[in-house]
């Protein structure tokens, strides 16, 4: 089987991009796996599976012809699953913090009021700093309620692109918000 991914990520490094969709084919369950041990979220795992063959494609060239494609891969996938973990962790962590924050801020009606006003200004400010890609796509997707698909034929990317364009735009967005809350 190696000499058939051997070959494949040769067909890849050659320009035959679509080629890689091959390996994602023959990789994907052992990806899957290792993401959703760990995970035990659909969706969560989902994405990581997705990010995981993403940073194989952007590292194909450092994988050695020879070896065990599927090994390297795995630990790609074992790398991707632990920062996942603690990105999350973090997040966790920050989320608790601003929920105690923001619990403290409406119980005053008075500090409810300025916090609406301070959450909707750093929300607008925040839009602001987005590139006009992603302005577009969160257009296409709240504002005319469009799904990933209907989004993608407009912005003429896959869906799974648009997809994983609008989870960065909400992981941009939230972390502006957060900042621009705290320094309220």
């Amino acid at each position: 089987m190696n000499a058939e991914i051997d070959a494949v990520v040769a067909r890849v490094l050659a320009g035959d991009v679509d080629a890689y969709g091959d390996i994602v084919d023959l990789c994907q369950r052992d990806a899957w796996s290792i993401a959703a041990a760990a995970l035990r979220n659909r969706e969560e795992t989902a994405d990581i599976v997705q990010q995981i063959f993403v940073d194989g494609y952007v590292n194909l060239r450092r994988y050695q012809k020879g070896t065990d494609f599927r090994a390297w891969l795995r630990g790609i996938a074992r790398n991707e699953v632990r920062e996942h973990l603690r990105k999350r962790s973090r997040e966790s962590r920050h989320l608790q913090a601003y929920a105690s924050h923001v619990e403290e801020r409406l119980a005053d009606p008075a500090s409810a009021d300025r916090f609406e006003t301070a959450m909707a200004d750093a929300q607008r400010k925040c839009r602001k700093e987005l590139p006009e890609p992603s302005l577009r796509a969160l257009a296409l997707r709240y504002d005319e309620d469009l799904s990933h698909q209907e989004i993608a034929s407009r912005l003429g990317r896959s869906a799974e692109a648009v997809k994983q364009l609008l989870y960065r735009v909400h992981s941009a967005l939230r972390d502006c918000i957060q900042r621009r809350l705290v320094q309220a």
